[in-house]
């Protein structure tokens, strides 16, 4: 309810999709309504820069700088490993890490949309950006996240 837009969106609507290794997809719901990705960009992103990681070889490098374990605290919580990173790709941190990977790779918001419309077999993936307005004026944790991490040196 923090974000405008989003407590406005219809709390009822629902879509998946689901797509095999050896190609088989299927979806279910509303499947050409538009959303708002939030987190489900985690998933994409970790995905994203897994693969560059795993084309050039270096798969693993990934671990380096964002763990695999659980963090067992809220997905925003200023937490890091005893290596000093966040726990996994899929907390607010990891995200920001994997995120700054991704531009370390030379890669855009372009980029990223192209390989989510890859992967998804979607058409189209706007950027919505009033909810991104809204987002930055209250992502106050994940800017405080990102600088505990600079002060940290936990970035490459």
């Amino acid at each position: 309810s923090y974000i405008p837009s989003l407590f406005k969106a219809d709390p009822k609507a629902f879509a998946t999709a689901f797509c095999s290794t050896d190609g088989q997809f299927t979806q279910l719901g509303n499947c050409h309504g538009k959303f708002s990705m939030q987190s489900v960009s985690k998933v994409v992103a970790y995905s994203y820069l897994y693969n560059l990681y795993v084309q050039k070889g270096k798969g693993e490098e990934v671990h380096k700088w964002v763990g695999e374990e659980p963090s067992g605290v809220v997905f925003n919580a200023p937490v890091f490993d005893k290596l000093g990173r966040p726990h996994n790709p899929m907390v607010n941190a990891g995200a920001i890490m994997v995120s700054t990977l991704l531009v370390n790779e030379g890669k855009t918001v372009e980029d990223f949309q192209n390989f989510y419309m890859r992967a998804s077999n979607a058409k189209r993936a706007d950027i919505d950006l009033p909810l991104y307005k809204e987002e930055a004026l209250t992502g106050c944790t994940n800017h405080a996240l990102r600088s505990l991490m600079l002060a940290k040196g936990a970035y490459p």
